[in-house]
């Protein structure tokens, strides 16, 4: 029996999304050390970087808040 790509894609995706909900339903519950410190390092390098890498720096910081 073979899947059809798409719809083997959609599953994948509808995985990672199950898989994203239960990491951050962790980290809103138990909290994470590690990714405060990552959180509070990146923000202390925001005043010393070009545009290009503060507009990184805020798509990470901002990943990252999706989790806490």
């Amino acid at each position: 029996m073979e899947i059809d790509t798409i719809e083997l894609e959609f599953c994948l995706e509808e995985e990672k999304k199950k898989c994203l909900k239960n990491i951050q339903n962790y980290y809103r519950k138990y909290g994470c050390e590690p990714v405060q410190k990552l959180q509070e390092y990146l923000l202390s390098l925001q005043d010393s970087q070009s545009e290009e890498e503060k507009e990184y720096i805020k798509k990470e910081l901002e990943r990252l808040d999706t989790y806490s």
